[in-house]
């Protein structure tokens, strides 16, 4: 997110963005985009659908995306996400593949510990398929009690168009059943070396319990532009 917020500038923010808030790679539970140390199982499946919107000085990209992730056993689940954005009258395409593999299975009095991983193509508004983003996470959950997580992420991203590689890191609090049977909140903060740190703060509430889930978002950027990002979403459990 560069501190020159022109359409050309919002719209490289919202491809890298989108695909962050897509890519189990690098997306735990749903509304955090920080990682979580757990796993599918082998044959247990997700299905998420997030609609976002990101505003910059005045300037909108608007953003859907669908994910679908399964655990394919050796502790290991892959997945796959589509995402369109528009800006004003530009419209531009992401995909992503990715998956994580568990290295120190997570419970209710052990520390996980997984290796999370993706791969993002981009689709400019008039122009081709290229392939861009390549991102590793190392990712720890460690479990306070009961109802309470954090997860830690520490990685590194590669463009391969813009030929930058940037250190990335995530840190999330997750509160489970605060409250009322199914309702959970969350707080985290992201960001790269390179650019201003956001603060993003999230809800998710279990409709059907272990089956779908409701969720939604709201976090802000430092620095001098203030960007701000909305998401809602929800995920089906199969």
């Amino acid at each position: 997110m560069r501190r020159s917020w022109g359409v050309g500038q919002l719209g490289a923010a919202a491809a890298v963005l989108v695909p962050l808030l897509a890519c189990d790679a690098v997306q735990a539970a749903r509304p955090l985009v920080t990682e979580d140390a757990g796993v599918l199982d082998r044959g247990d499946c997700e299905f998420e659908g997030v609609g976002s919107r990101l505003n910059v000085d005045g300037r909108t990209a608007r953003s859907g995306l669908l994910q679908a992730a399964c655990g394919i056993g050796i502790q290991t689940q892959l997945s796959g996400a589509f995402a369109t954005t528009r800006i004003e009258d530009e419209r531009s395409t992401q995909a992503a593949a990715g998956g994580k593999t568990s290295l120190r299975d997570l419970t209710d009095e052990q520390v996980g510990v997984a290796l999370a991983y993706s791969f993002i193509g981009t689709r400019p508004s008039g122009m081709g398929w290229r392939y861009d983003y390549t991102a590793l996470l190392g990712v720890v959950t460690v479990p306070m009690r009961k109802d309470l997580l954090v997860h830690l992420n520490l990685g590194a991203s590669h463009s391969r168009i813009d030929e930058e590689t940037n250190a990335v890191w995530a840190i999330a609090a997750e509160f489970l059943q605060v409250g009322h049977p199914g309702l959970d909140l969350m707080v985290e903060t992201f960001g790269n070396q390179r650019d201003p740190l956001w603060l993003n703060a999230g809800i998710r509430y279990a409709v059907v319990p272990e089956r779908f889930t409701v969720n939604a978002s709201f976090g802000i950027q430092g620095g001098s532009e203030q960007a701000k990002l909305a998401t809602i979403g929800f995920k089906l459990n199969f």
